[in-house]
C-alpha cells in the first residue's frame, strides 16, 4: 500500500496530463515549499525526484522542480559546509516568472546563509524576487521570499529602518497558517531581544512560552525555547530559568535534527550564561562540546568567542596559564582572519585595477585606429599653434611661476589652519556617558573598558565596574580623543596610564590592560 507522500506524488503526476505549465507550476511550488519550511527535507527529496522522473513533466515543471530542489538543499544543509561546498550555480534562463523568482531567491538566500558575496548583493536579488512573486500573487512563495528579507534584518539587528517595516507588513500580509504566524512571532522577539527592546510585553512572553509546548513542526520549539533562554538570561537575570530553557533547546535540536550553526550558537550562549552565573567548570563542558565541523567566516567568529569565554571560565577558576593561553588563542585566530580580510580585499582591487586599465587601453586604440588621418590634421594645427603660442608663453611663464608660489603657500596654510582646528577638536572633553542600562559614568572617572562579546565591563577609578550589553564600536563614538583603543578588546582612558610595558599598559590602579602589537601612544 502506498503511503500518504507517494499517493500525494502520483496524483500531482496523473493531475500534469490534464493541465497546462501555467496551471501545474503553482501546485508543485506551494506543496514543497510548505514541506521546506517544516523542515521535512527527506520528503521533499522524494517529491522532487518522483515529479523529475516523469517523462511527461514539461521543461517549465522540471526546471521549476530543479530550483525548489535546489532551495531544499540550501535549507537542509545550512552549517555543514563540508557536506554542502561552496560553488557558483550555473542558472538557466528562466521559463516562467515563478522559477525566475525562485532562482532569486536561491540566489540571495545561499548568499546570505554562507557568506559567498556581500549581503546587500544578496538583499537585491531578494528584493527582486520578491517584486516577482508579487505580481504573480503567490502567497506561499512571497511569504517565503518576505522571510529571507528578515533574515537579512536579524544580521543586521535593526529593526527601526522604515524599508524593514514596510517588508514586516509584506511578510505579515502573506502569512498563510498558523505554523507561519508562529515563525514570524519568533523573529520578531528574537529581534527585539537583539536590539535591547525595553517593550517585549508579557503577553508576548507568553505566546513564545506557548510555541516552545506546540508539538508541530519540532524546530519551532527548539528556536522559541533558545529565544526564552537568552530573554531570562539577559532581561530577567533568572539563570536557572534561562539554564533550563538552554538544556532544552540543546535537548529538542538532537530530535529534529537542527543545524550546526543553530547547536554551536545555543552552546556558545548557554556558555556565556553559566560564566556569568559562575558555574565555571560547567561553562568548560559546554565550550568544549563544540567543535570544527562548521567553518567560514561566521566559524572564525564563533571560535573567537569560545576560546575568549574559555579563557574568562578559567580566570574565573583562577588557573591563570589556561586563561593566558586560550585568550591569546582567541587573538591570534582574529589577527589571522583580519589579516587574510586585508589580502582579499587587496588582491580584489588590484584585479579591478588592472581590468580598467586594459579596458582603457584597448578603447583608446581602437579610437585611434578608427580616427588616425583627423589625428594627423589635429597635430599638425596644434605644432603651428604651438610655433606661434612659444614666443608669448615665455612672457606669460615667470607670471604662472608666481601664481603657483602663491598656490602653494595659500596650501600650506590652509592644511595648518585644518592642523589647529584639530587640536581645538581635541580640547573639548564630554562630561558624561550614559549606559544602556541607565547608569551615568563620569569621564574623568572612567579607568578603561573591556568587551566580552557581546557585553562590556566598565572600570572606574573607585574600583567599580560596570557589566551591560554593548560594543566597543558604538561606545567609542561616544568618548573624547583622550580615550584610545589599544587593543581589539579594551578601550583606555589616556589619563590613568601610569606606564606602558611591550605587551601591556599599567593603569593607576595597578590593573593590567593588554595591547595590540602595532599600538603606540
Amino acid at each position: 500500500m502506498c503511503s500518504p507522500n507517494k499517493l500525494a506524488v502520483i496524483i500531482l503526476l496523473l493531475l500534469g496530463n490534464f493541465f497546462s505549465a501555467a496551471d501545474f507550476l503553482p501546485i508543485h511550488s506551494d506543496s514543497i515549499l510548505v514541506k521546506i519550511r517544516n523542515h521535512e527535507f527527506e520528503e521533499v527529496e522524494y517529491l522532487t525526484k518522483s515529479i523529475l522522473s516523469e517523462n511527461k513533466s514539461s521543461p517549465a515543471e522540471k526546471q521549476l522542480v530543479e530550483e525548489l530542489q535546489y532551495y531544499n538543499a540550501i535549507s537542509k544543509e545550512y552549517g555543514f559546509y563540508k557536506k554542502f561546498p561552496l560553488r557558483k550555480r550555473n542558472y538557466n534562463k528562466p521559463l516562467s516568472n515563478e522559477i525566475k523568482a525562485v532562482q532569486l531567491l536561491n540566489q540571495g538566500y545561499y548568499g546570505l546563509l554562507y557568506e559567498v558575496e556581500d549581503e546587500s548583493g544578496s538583499f537585491i536579488k531578494l528584493k527582486n524576487a520578491l517584486k516577482i512573486a508579487q505580481s504573480i500573487t503567490n502567497k506561499p512563495l512571497t511569504c517565503e521570499i518576505s522571510k529571507a528579507i528578515f533574515t537579512y534584518y536579524i544580521r543586521l539587528f535593526n529593526i527601526y529602518d522604515q524599508e524593514f517595516l514596510n517588508y514586516n507588513e509584506v511578510y505579515k500580509a502573506n502569512i498563510y497558517d498558523e505554523t507561519e504566524s508562529n515563525i514570524r512571532k519568533l523573529m520578531v522577539f528574537f529581534l527585539k531581544i537583539k536590539n535591547d527592546e525595553k517593550s517585549i510585553s508579557n503577553q508576548e512572553v507568553q505566546e513564545i512560552e506557548n510555541i516552545s509546548r506546540i508539538s508541530s513542526p519540532k524546530y519551532c520549539q527548539v528556536y522559541a525555547k533558545k529565544s526564552l533562554a537568552i530573554y531570562y538570561e539577559v532581561y530577567k537575570k533568572n539563570y536557572p530559568k534561562a539554564s533550563a530553557y538552554y538544556l532544552a533547546a540543546l535537548g529538542g535540536d538532537q530530535k529534529y535534527g537542527a543545524d550546526i550553526f543553530f547547536h554551536y550558537t545555543v552552546l556558545s550562549c548557554y556558555s556565556l550564561c553559566l560564566v556569568t552565573w559562575e558555574k565555571y567548570r560547567e561553562a568548560i563542558h559546554y565550550l568544549n562540546l563544540q567543535d570544527s565541523t562548521y567553518i567560514g567566516k561566521t566559524a572564525i567568529d564563533n571560535f573567537t568567542y569560545k576560546y575568549s569565554t574559555l579563557s574568562n571560565a578559567y580566570a574565573g577558576l583562577k588557573i591563570y596559564d589556561s586563561a593566558f593561553i586560550y585568550k591569546d588563542k582567541s587573538r591570534i585566530l582574529k589577527n589571522k582572519f583580519e589579516q587574510s580580510k586585508h589580502n582579499a580585499i587587496i588582491n580584489e582591487l588590484n584585479v579591478k585595477e588592472k581590468d580598467q586599465k586594459i579596458n582603457s587601453q584597448s578603447k583608446l586604440l581602437m579610437n585611434y585606429e578608427q580616427n588616425k588621418w583627423l589625428y594627423f590634421a589635429l597635430i599638425t594645427v596644434v605644432f603651428i599653434i604651438a610655433m606661434y603660442s612659444f614666443v608669448r608663453w615665455k612672457k606669460v611663464d615667470l607670471r604662472r611661476k608666481k601664481l603657483a608660489q602663491e598656490k602653494d603657500s595659500l596650501q600650506v596654510e590652509h592644511y595648518q589652519t585644518i592642523e589647529k582646528l584639530k587640536k581645538v577638536n581635541q580640547l573639548v572633553v564630554q562630561d558624561n556617558i550614559i549606559l544602556k542600562n541607565k547608569a551615568k559614568i563620569y569621564l574623568n572617572e572612567l579607568q578603561y573598558i573591556k568587551a566580552d562579546d557581546h557585553y562590556l565591563n566598565i572600570f572606574t577609578k573607585d574600583g567599580k565596574n560596570h557589566f551591560v550589553r554593548g560594543r566597543l564600536a558604538d561606545i567609542i563614538e561616544e568618548l573624547p580623543p583622550n580615550f584610545v583603543k589599544c587593543h581589539r578588546s579594551y578601550i583606555v582612558n589616556k589619563n590613568f596610564i601610569k606606564n606602558a610595558q611591550s605587551k601591556f599598559l599599567v593603569m593607576m590602579d595597578n590593573s593590567e590592560v593588554p595591547i595590540s602589537r602595532g599600538f603606540k601612544l
